[in-house]
């Protein structure tokens, strides 16, 4: 009965070494798996940390493309005033045109108003001599019934 007994106490000598041993195991294994869990979330944060590199990259780029896009539109307004001051100074090169040829025109009607006033004139004058003429000729003539009676 005596080695029965020690048979019994070495295999519970044994189990509790075995549960030692896997109790070990089962904490080892949790850290495994723990282990295991920090890897995995290093390395989703680590992708997240590149996403967020090739995020902050395209912000970059969408501010630099925001920046040319907003130079774009200055240069858009720019040109677009650019082509309503040259329309403008058409419009003030057909206007000074205008104005000069108003000018020519002008000058063209003065002197036109002085011709037609000197025609005028003329004509008066014309008047006035055919007038002298027939006053002469009516003068010659009762001039000469006096010459004749005598």
């Amino acid at each position: 009965e005596e080695l029965v007994l020690k048979d019994s106490l070495n295999e519970l000598d044994v189990l509790k070494l075995s549960l030692k041993d896997e109790l070990v195991l089962k904490d080892s294994l949790k850290e495994l798996d723990v282990l295991r869990l920090s890897l995995s979330v290093e390395l989703v944060l680590k992708d997240s940390l590149k996403l967020l590199d090739v995020l902050k990259l395209s912000l970059s780029e969408e501010l630099v493309l925001k920046d040319s896009l907003n130079e774009l539109d200055v240069l858009k307004l720019s040109l677009k005033d650019e082509l309503v001051l040259k329309d403008s100074l058409k419009e003030l090169d057909v206007l000074r045109l205008s104005l000069s040829a108003e000018l020519v025109l002008k000058d063209s009607l003065n002197e036109l108003d002085v011709l037609r006033l000197s025609l005028s004139e003329e004509r008066v004058l014309k008047d006035s001599l055919n007038e002298l003429v027939v006053l002469r000729l009516s003068l010659k003539e009762a001039v000469v019934p006096e010459d004749t009676m005598k």
